[in-house]
């Protein structure tokens, strides 16, 4: 054998050991190319293994799920603390309301309820639960009257309390200068 021949013999016998270095392209994935195929595609460069770009494709595909179920529930999440916020401003708005119209005497301070609102918050009903004060502040003669609002829907449940004089000397006050007028006494 001449010795260029042992030197392509020598090549092939070796495993491809020698014949590696004149292999270009798909090395990592067992695909072969030779020395004159790497170089008709200079222009381009070699693809990997055909699998990668379907992994690739894969990866990405779950990658851009979880980022959009996480900002999902990030949007579930700020779109059901908005609808509480929304609910705890009506009920502060409905219990302030009805504790002024108990001040200005428009509604009675006492136990009432539970009531039903008309057409616009026919969700909410209304009580009122009055009980006279013990201790120290019985002798002034208040109240703790006490809004309880309810959301029928969503089971919500808002109470708001404030001490009011209990109006009896109002009433007291009331009878004496009706008696006053009848008797045509008066001051």
């Amino acid at each position: 054998m001449n010795p260029r021949e042992l030197e392509t013999g020598s090549r092939q016998q070796a495993g491809g050991r020698h014949g590696r270095a004149l292999l270009r392209g798909h090395e990592h994935c067992g695909r072969a190319t030779s020395r004159a195929a790497a170089q008709r595609r200079v222009a381009a460069p070699p693809l990997a293994c055909p699998g990668v770009a379907l992994l690739e494709v894969v990866l990405a595909l779950a990658l851009f799920f979880g980022v959009a179920v996480a900002i999902l529930g990030g949007l579930n999440t700020c779109v059901r603390l908005v609808r509480q916020v929304r609910m705890e401003a009506a009920a502060a708005d409905l219990a302030v309301t009805l504790l002024s119209e108990i001040e200005i005497g428009v509604v009675p301070p006492t136990d009432s309820g539970p009531n039903l609102y008309e057409e616009p918050l026919q969700d909410w009903t209304w009580e009122i639960v009055a009980t006279p004060v013990e201790g120290p502040l019985a002798a002034m003669d208040v109240q703790r009257v006490e809004v309880i609002l309810r959301n029928t829907t969503e089971g919500y449940v808002y109470r708001l309390y404030q001490l009011l004089p209990s109006g009896k000397e109002e009433a007291d006050t009331g009878q004496a200068s009706a008696a006053a007028a009848e008797t045509g006494g008066g001051t």
